[in-house]
């Protein structure tokens, strides 16, 4: 419950506030590659229709005995399944919460779940960001495993830029929340070349992180990006309308 408080309530607000201010209602939410639901946990406590798909069975299995509605199911780009694009195209949100960095094709991903959703409703993501602080710990120690780039797991991390070819023409941006841990990663990665063990001026620096990384994420280099993406309706596209990130 502590991820859920900490984690998930964030981000779920972040987006319900962007879509209200958007004006995009919000009735039935599926968060695609759920993992134990943590996302649907929260959303229990409203009012919103929490519906969850997850590939691992065992993930599915444990969110089911906590009351989740969550389907076993996967995403296969070559395929088309009727029970998943039933559940696309009938939410208001759309969420994959650090998946797409994990999907070989992101772009064609995202035009698949887009194709399917309806005029109006929200896509919303989350990925790994470059140029980040984060990026520059991982080139200062390269043979340590890390949360931002963990090859092979994650296999893509996003630039502002990709952000383009990854929404095409279907989507356009509501809401972006930048953040991270980079400042962490770069205390740590210090105590590993170094050799150091944890001292009390090492718990100092990583006490003050929640002062510093604000000040990294402001300046452009947070490892982390929350993306609130709205799919464009006929009237917007005949118009050209635009929205500022």
């Amino acid at each position: 419950m502590q991820r859920v408080r900490l984690i998930s309530e964030p981000k779920v607000r972040f987006v319900l506030e962007a879509c209200e201010q958007d004006g995009c209602p919000v009735r039935q939410w599926l968060d695609i590659g759920c993992g134990g639901g943590e996302i649907l946990t929260y959303l229990k406590n409203t009012k919103i229709e929490a519906v969850g798909i997850e590939s691992d069975p065992d993930e599915v299995r444990f969110a089911s005995e906590h009351g989740l509605r969550v389907y076993h199911y996967y995403i296969d780009l070559t395929k088309e399944e009727k029970e998943i694009n039933d559940l696309i195209s009938t939410s208001d949100i759309i969420s994959c919460i650090n998946v797409i960095e994990h999907v070989e094709e992101p772009v064609r991903f995202v035009k698949y779940i887009c194709d399917r959703m309806k005029a109006g409703s929200v896509f919303v993501f989350e990925v790994p960001r470059h140029p980040s602080l984060a990026s520059f710990a991982n080139q200062t120690c390269p043979n340590a495993v890390y949360r931002h780039i963990v090859p092979p797991i994650h296999l893509q991390v996003f630039s502002e830029k990709s952000l383009i070819y990854l929404l095409g023409e279907q989507l356009e941006i509501i809401g972006k929340w930048e953040f991270g841990q980079g400042y962490t990663d770069l205390i740590n990665n210090a105590m590993i070349l170094g050799g150091l063990e944890e001292s009390e001026l090492y718990v100092s620096l990583m006490n003050i992180s929640n002062r510093i990384q604000p000040v990294i994420d402001e300046a452009g280099y947070a490892d982390q990006m929350l993306v609130v993406a709205r799919k464009k309706k006929c009237s917007d596209e005949l118009s050209g309308s635009s929205r500022k990130i």
